[in-house]
């Protein structure tokens, strides 16, 4: 009975404790600072990406695992590289960024229309290497689940860094 309890406490760990999240693999430490770039738009509401990407900066930004990069810091190190704030940029210059101002990861995503509904994807890229370490995906029926949806994308980054629930 115990030998099955411990085995029980062993899975449960490795499913949802640090093993097997980006703190426990290595990709992040504790308190590393975290980009999370402009999601892209794929929906006719020309607001809907600016308005996700706020939502999901500060699902993250309640995190005691990773501190989110802010705006200011971002908004300077565009300056720094020549380049206005709001400009939107391909991956290769978020890692750029990342990568200048000390970002150990950064966060791309987008909101797609999904026949009525919608579909938000999140992705967590180590800035060393610009592998992907990570995806989070929830889609939402119609614009009434929009936050729920964003809400789950949130939690599942934070448990895939290394949160601890």
């Amino acid at each position: 009975m115990v030998a099955m309890l411990v085995m029980a406490g062993v899975a449960w760990f490795a499913r949802v404790g640090r093993a097997g999240t980006l703190i426990g693999d290595d990709v992040l430490a504790e308190n590393d600072i975290v980009l999370v770039s402009d999601f892209e738009n794929h929906t006719t509401d020309s607001s809907l990406a600016a308005t996700v990407t706020d939502a999901i900066r500060v699902e993250l930004q309640q995190s005691h695992a990773v501190r989110v990069m802010s705006q200011a810091a971002m908004w300077a190190g565009l300056g720094r590289m020549g380049l206005e704030h709001g400009t939107s940029l391909p991956q290769p210059k978020v890692q750029e960024l990342a990568e200048r101002e000390g970002a150990k990861a950064f966060i791309v995503g987008e909101i797609s229309r999904l026949g009525a509904g919608y579909q938000i994807t999140a992705r967590v890229v180590a800035t060393s290497s610009g592998g992907e370490a990570l995806t989070a995906r929830a889609t939402a029926a119609n614009e009434n689940e929009l936050i729920g949806a964003v809400e789950e994308v949130g939690r599942e980054l934070r448990r895939g860094i290394g949160e601890s629930l």
